[in-house]
């Protein structure tokens, strides 16, 4: 009996959260990200395969902490551009809300922006403005490209309630059709290969491995491709598969003018990872990617443990040593090292962030005439209060047997994992600028 009053007492604070979540739905805001560089670098020569597999892991869980904007060896699009595209997406949403003003135009705009530029844009604002042109699209009375465009921002970023989408309850009901055929479509499979080969992919911003790699088990419908390879700029697509169908993407990545600069900046880090020498190596890395703190690690595999060390700089005075033991959970160590790297709280984006909402006024009214309102409080069964995000529940390459074969973690399954060649133009480079065929075999 103790326990069930305990746990009716905890179902009480939950539903008052999620009177909470619906009533101030948390903004797009982004004004206040730390800009960090991270580079992983090899410890020893022999150690490449394994500092590029975890520096992929360490920028993934970076690029999702919110508060945190990612710069890396693989630039992305203009700044001006993104900058531009946000503004636009804030008007649009704006007007939106406000029933006055040009709703279609700034979407419009934006969309345009982002089909020339794809790496302009994280997935965060991929997905919103898909989001904001779907809505506006409905007001046109375009149902069926609404439709596809509101499905897009869900498969490129998932974790959207239905009360995102309650501005009239022809959007609800199309969120809510889309949700269904995500689940319900029969999958597809995207063939990405690259020149150079060896480039870590992301599909929605969740990273899969690297080119050439078969992604099977894709949803049908739009998404968001992105390939980064040091030394290259950050290539960007958003393909659209087809129910079981199979799609080809070859990408041929543009090399960036400041490789060089990179390389020689990188070497310089990696003889001066000492607090008393780390701030000099940091701002030429800081310069060359426009971040204003940066983060390099050196990776070490010693008796079957993994391990991270090195400095961060915080783009002032202050160095502080970063050492992190991932022999035991390394999804969870990397985000306690970035946290505490960081001197932050590790909040993921994609649980605490909105695309954009509607006034409480609005989702009350729209809840209710779509019977989704429980009593005096309306129950968003999407909440992230009531499940996990739809990206934590995705497969992560932590799951994956490859992974933990290739760092040595898999000797239980009959599985074989070669790393075949780190080619390097610059053979006492530090890093992983150049060419990476990383070939993994099952028996």
């Amino acid at each position: 009996m103790r326990n069930d009053r305990h746990f009716g007492n905890a179902g009480w604070v939950l539903a008052i959260a999620a009177l909470c979540a619906m009533v101030i739905p948390v903004e797009y805001v982004c004004a206040d990200d730390r800009d960090v560089a991270i580079f992983v670098m090899p410890k020893q020569r022999k150690g490449k395969a394994i500092s590029v597999m975890l520096g992929s892991i360490v920028r993934e869980r970076a690029a999702e902490m919110a508060g945190v904007k990612l710069y890396s060896g693989s630039p992305g699009g203009n700044a001006a551009t993104q900058g531009e595209i946000e503004a636009l997406v804030n008007a649009g949403f704006k007007a939106l809300n406000s029933g006055t003003g040009d709703v279609l135009s700034p979407f419009e705009r934006a969309w345009e922006l982002l089909e020339k530029t794809p790496s302009a844009g994280a997935p965060m604002l991929h997905a919103r403005v898909a989001k904001g042109l779907g809505i506006a699209r409905l007001g046109q009375d375009k149902k069926a490209e609404a439709a596809r465009l509101i499905k897009q921002s869900l498969l490129i970023f998932p974790n959207q309630g239905a009360r995102q989408y309650a501005y009239s309850v022809e959007a609800h009901e199309v969120y809510s059709r889309a949700k269904t055929e995500i689940q319900d479509m029969a999958k597809g499979t995207i063939s990405v290969k690259s020149i150079p080969s060896g480039a870590e992919v992301s599909l929605d911003g969740v990273f899969k491995g690297y080119t050439p790699i078969p992604l099977q088990g894709v949803s049908a419908g739009g998404h968001l491709l992105e390939l980064r390879f040091q030394g290259y700029k950050r290539w960007s697509s958003t393909p659209m598969v087809t129910e079981a169908g199979t799609l080809t993407v070859d990408a041929n990545l543009e090399e960036w003018d400041k490789k060089k600069a990179l390389r020689k900046a990188l070497s310089s880090a990696k003889k001066s990872l000492s607090a008393s020498k780390f701030v000099r190596a940091a701002k030429p890395l800081a310069a060359l990617t426009g971040a204003k703190e940066v983060l390099v690690l050196e990776a070490t595999s010693r008796g079957g443990r993994y391990m991270l060390s090195g400095f961060h700089w915080d783009g002032a005075d202050k160095v502080s040593p970063v050492n992190v033991d991932l022999s035991d959970g390394l999804d969870e160590r990397v985000r306690e090292m970035l946290a505490s790297a960081l001197g932050m709280e590790y909040k993921n984006a994609s649980v605490v962030t909105s695309l954009g909402s509607p006034t409480p006024e609005t989702i009350k009214s729209v809840m209710e005439k779509s019977g989704a309102l429980l009593g005096d409080i309306t129950v968003d069964p999407d909440s992230p209060l009531f499940q996990l995000s739809e990206k934590e529940k995705k497969d992560s390459v932590l799951d994956k047997w490859w992974f933990w074969t290739a760092i040595g973690g898999g000797a239980a399954l009959t599985v074989t994992a070669i790393v075949l060649a780190v080619v390097l133009k610059d053979e006492a480079g530090p890093g992983s600028v150049g060419d990476l065929s990383i070939e993994i075999n099952r028996f």
